[in-house]
């Protein structure tokens, strides 16, 4: 295999992806040598977006610093949040990304943020190449089910309330870290409403 040259953070963000894969196994140095062959590091500054409505989405990001959302805009310029990838999280729009169809949603930078990004056809080709990679994709494919399954039931079981506290108990770094109105848009509440839970604490 040719030798290629890579930064030093470019392969310090590798390393710090394959430990937050869940893959079972650890890659082989032929396959480490092919992630550093098929992902770049990516630089993006605070509300840059790398997606919009309606363009086909051609990358798929891991989070190393920063954090990115995904939402939906409606006609009225209402946001609904359908992702919040902090660090050490993937992002994309899955549907546009697999089907290479126009994105029904955003997916904006909320924080300068450091990212390593595949595009469409090297994720093809590192997928029959790397045993390690498709395994690793498919245990986040699986964590996401998950969680969107989470988030559907919270939705429509609890409380505006109950899902405030949950969510500062899972995960503290969202209300923390972000505005009010990305916040409030995540739990499925107005901001009026959130600014009175958090007053009520």
């Amino acid at each position: 295999m040719q030798q290629v040259s890579h930064s030093r953070s470019q392969q310090e963000y590798i390393s710090h992806m394959i430990s937050f894969a869940n893959a079972g196994s650890a890659p082989t140095d032929t396959e480490i040598e092919l992630l550093q062959r098929h992902f770049r590091v990516k630089k993006v500054a605070r509300k840059d977006q790398l997606l919009l409505k309606g363009e086909v989405c051609r990358q798929l990001y891991f989070v190393v610093k920063g954090c990115l959302h995904t939402y939906y805009t409606t006609d009225k310029g209402e946001e609904f949040t359908r992702c919040i990838a902090l660090q050490r999280s993937f992002c994309w729009s899955m549907p546009s990304f697999l089907t290479q169809t126009p994105a029904t949603e955003n997916i904006e930078a909320l924080a300068d943020t450091e990212l390593l990004v595949i595009d469409r056809a090297s994720f093809g080709l590192l997928s029959q190449q790397s045993v390690w990679f498709r395994n690793s994709y498919i245990a986040a494919l699986e964590g996401l089910c998950i969680s969107y399954a989470d988030r559907v039931k919270n939705l429509l079981t609890l409380t505006a309330g109950e899902r405030y506290k949950q969510l500062l108990q899972q995960n503290p770094d969202i209300i923390r870290q972000l505005p009010n109105r990305t916040v409030a848009s995540y739990l499925g509440i107005t901001q009026e409403s959130l600014s009175r839970i958090k007053a009520a604490r």
